[in-house]
């Protein structure tokens, strides 16, 4: 079998992108759970919660941003996390001109590989 040199490329970036994230000695976000389940609160409330994590990474974890929806407001640490230590991202949530099942999911964009990680919280939102 003959390989162009196209195919080449592509077998070889597909097998770098492989290596980028199986390497000890990235960073890597680990949280304790891959969704989290706030429960509920009437409408118009609230919800402070927090979202335990660690860098079980080779380096340290650098975070540039994390998002979620308008109605949540996020803050997490601003400092680099060293290899094996933790982190806490605070939660608030406010349900204004909600109602139901709520599904929220929060990204994170830092010195990982791939460069986005997901967590997710479920609220339900009570009239």
């Amino acid at each position: 079998m003959i390989l162009d040199a196209q195919t080449i490329d592509t077998a070889n970036s597909v097998v770098e992108e492989a290596m980028q994230v199986v390497s000890p000695s990235s960073a890597h976000i680990l949280f304790d759970s891959s969704n989290y389940h706030f429960g509920s609160v009437k409408q118009g409330g609230i919800v402070y919660r927090e979202i335990l994590f660690t860098n079980d990474g080779g380096s340290d974890l650098d975070i540039q941003l994390i998002s979620a929806c308008e109605c949540t407001q996020l803050e997490w640490p601003q400092l680099p996390i060293k290899p094996g230590g933790s982190g806490i991202i605070k939660v608030r949530y406010d349900s204004k001109d909600k109602s139901g099942p709520q599904i929220v999911d929060i990204e994170v964009l830092a010195n990982t590989t791939p460069e986005m990680s997901y967590t997710k919280f479920f609220i339900h939102v009570n009239p």
